[in-house]
């Protein structure tokens, strides 16, 4: 890693270096995305590209550094004009809009923190669309997921590979971003434990599998070596990149596999979903320890789960139609 990735602050990073305002402002990007995990450091890249198509500027970069010196009210006014092209076009989801309120504001933020800039956009006027999440917590449901796992039995590197992923996220419920983000090194085959790093935290946590996904985890372990590097590496012939399998190789696998094994398309996340909801099942509605078990910071969010799985609106409305019917 480089300084501007294991850099924590702004701050930390231009301490002693001595950067001129010239310099600051060419390497404003480059300090935003310091120290952030690679998926988010993806995730708002994007929204910067998206920004820089907006405005009609070629270049993300030069397309922030006009943004942090047009000054506060010419920034703001920029701000609610690309939040309100987004909405009104239909193309953008809610949490899109949201993801480029928070770059931009983020960007103004270490603009101000690095001394480019004395000023921050107003909280209050670009605030974030609101979102509704967790529309469908179920995902593709138990039977599904065994038929997925049924599909990929076999002995061929790519079977136990895929099986091994199918296993993390259905059966354990860990993101796709959590999987492909680990480490042969982050391991521990006598304690059957991965050290996972979790969404929003930047320490890894070791959690303990079961028996039956390490079983099927060792497998693949044995078709990749013991050598080190990522745990999971991609199939690609062409030999592109560090080898590490991507988030969007995982989503295309997902998908695959569910084709195959009959069950329609089938997304990464919608395990994970799978998996919480059984969790839930299978303990009779105990959110603190499927929070334990999902690794949400809330246990807030495991209720939404428990209420969609319970269907307690339909409960309810049954009772209300006997009354009045």
């Amino acid at each position: 890693m480089n300084e501007l990735q294991t850099a924590n602050t702004p701050s930390e990073l231009f301490s002693g270096i001595g950067w001129t305002k010239e310099e600051r402002l060419a390497r404003l990007v480059d300090v935003f995305l310091a120290g952030r995990p690679e998926t988010t450091r993806k995730r708002y890249r994007g929204s910067l590209e998206l920004f820089a198509s907006l405005r009609g500027i070629a270049d993300y970069r030069a397309a922030a550094a006009a943004f942090v010196l047009a000054g506060r009210a010419a920034a703001t006014e920029l701000a609610l004009a690309t939040k309100d092209t987004m909405l009104t076009s239909g193309r953008y989801r809610p949490s899109s809009v949201n993801n480029m309120l928070a770059v931009l504001r983020g960007l103004t933020d270490t603009a101000n923190e690095i001394e480019l800039i004395d000023w921050n956009l107003p909280r209050l006027r670009l605030k974030n669309v609101k979102v509704k999440t967790y529309r469908d917590t179920r995902g593709p449901g138990a039977d599904a997921v065994r038929a997925m796992l049924a599909q990929t039995e076999g002995d061929s590197p790519k079977q136990r590979r895929d099986r091994a992923l199918l296993a993390l996220m259905g059966a354990e419920g860990f993101r796709r971003s959590e999987v492909v983000s680990l480490d042969l090194s982050h391991t521990d085959p006598n304690s059957q434990r991965l050290e996972v790093l979790r969404k929003g935290q930047r320490e890894r946590e070791w959690v303990t599998v079961s028996s039956k996904t390490w079983e099927v985890l060792s497998l693949w372990i044995d078709a990749r070596g013991d050598h080190d590097g990522p745990l999971f590496t991609s199939f690609d012939r062409a030999g592109k990149g560090s080898g590490r399998l991507t988030p969007e190789g995982v989503y295309h696998m997902t998908r695959k596999r569910g084709k195959e094994a009959g069950v329609g398309p089938v997304w990464p996340h919608g395990l994970r979903h799978t998996a919480i909801t059984a969790a839930l099942d299978l303990t009779n509605g105990n959110t603190a320890g499927t929070r334990a078990f999902s690794g949400h910071s809330s246990v807030n969010t495991v209720e939404i789960y428990d209420d969609n799985r319970r269907d307690r609106r339909k409960a309810i409305t049954e009772k209300v139609s006997e009354a009045l019917f």
